[in-house]
């Protein structure tokens, strides 16, 4: 679990330090306050590679697929908007500290130009490439320090590592997990006879399904649920998006175990009357795995259904609240007792 974070330059943080992190923590604030950049901050810090800046730029809805041509600027564009203010003079520092396996720091800086020289066309005429060098430098618990150099290559993109990742997902309403994804790690509970778990808080959260299973549909294998009111199974993605999203949460949960779950937007697709219930549900499977939790929320519904939740398990949780002031997010952390209290008093929070 991470106990401390610190984030400098990176999107609109020049400069935060949170300490005391909890296994449930909470993050509110406007829009453009910073919720889903701290959750990337952490999942890069996370992650084996620089590659997962592509893939946040999908979850931010830049598209699926990058365009690397030979024009000036064209490679650098692809790391420029990660840095605060978008000074590329800058370095990008992120660090945590908590248990031995959550525990690391990332540098992020660019270099000297590089050349680079391919083959362009069909007339094999070789042309030069000239783009500016940016290193991501990991600093694992150990001590053992990996440089990773994105560069472009004959075949793409190179991006260096891997390097040894803690486990970690981003689960966003932007690019949400395939049905494929939930199948394959419903299957590996399933094989190890853990899934039973899982299948009785769904079937507790929602009555209406009897049991789940992988079963194949469309040429893919993905969870199925057998309905008390349907005779045939049905591709859960079809059932409700309630329950997809619970069953998601509940797979990051454990295959994740020992490893951090990031969820934007916790409140979409959830009934606000299973908030409450399903946040217990959810707290005691983190709690269980030791699977610490990030989640924003806009939603005043969903802070006030945690009420009960925080009131009971105040060791738990922490809220963090982003605000913005002169270009610059900073993030300030609340304990649980203190969320609690301003949850019963009515504070607006967000």
């Amino acid at each position: 679990m991470i106990q401390t974070l610190h984030i400098s330059n990176f999107k609109c943080f020049k400069d935060i330090h949170l300490d005391d992190l909890g296994l449930f923590n909470v993050i509110v604030g406007r829009n453009g306050g910073g919720k889903t950049a701290l959750l990337e901050a952490i999942f890069l810090l996370a992650s084996s590679g620089p590659d997962l800046v592509l893939k946040i730029r999908r979850m931010r809805g830049l598209g699926d697929t990058i365009s690397v041509s030979t024009e000036h600027g064209s490679f650098e564009s692809l790391w420029r908007d990660l840095f605060f203010d978008f000074d590329e003079t800058s370095t990008i520092e992120l660090s945590c500290r908590g248990t031995h396996e959550n525990t690391r720091s990332l540098a992020v800086s660019h270099g000297p130009p590089e050349s680079t020289t391919l083959p362009f066309g069909k007339r094999s005429i070789e042309e030069g490439v000239q783009h500016v060098a940016i290193d991501f430098v990991y600093r694992l618990a150990n001590s053992e320090v990996i440089t990773c150099r994105p560069a472009i290559t004959s075949r793409g993109l190179s991006f260096g590592g891997p390097v040894e990742s803690f486990p970690a997902i981003l689960l966003s309403p932007v690019s949400r997990e395939g049905p494929e994804q939930n199948g394959q790690r419903f299957s590996s509970l399933s094989k190890r006879g853990e899934h039973e778990a899982v299948v009785s808080i769904i079937r507790e959260q929602f009555p209406f399904v009897d049991s789940l299973n992988v079963e194949y549909h469309g040429g893919n294998a993905m969870v199925h649920a057998k309905l008390r009111s349907v005779s045939e199974k049905v591709p859960l993605p079809l059932v409700s998006d309630g329950v997809n999203k619970m069953l998601s949460i509940l797979l990051a949960i454990h295959h994740f175990s020992r490893g951090i779950v990031l969820i934007d937007e916790m409140e979409n697709g959830l009934y606000f009357d299973l908030m409450s219930q399903a946040s217990t549900a959810i707290l005691d499977a983190a709690r269980n795995s030791g699977t610490q939790l990030f989640v924003t929320t806009h939603s005043l519904e969903y802070l006030r259904a945690l009420l009960p939740v925080v009131r009971a398990n105040p060791d738990d949780f922490r809220l963090l609240r982003t605000t913005k002031d002169n270009g610059a997010s900073t993030v300030d952390c609340f304990d649980g007792p203190h969320f609690a209290a301003a949850l019963e008093e009515g504070l607006e929070i967000r």
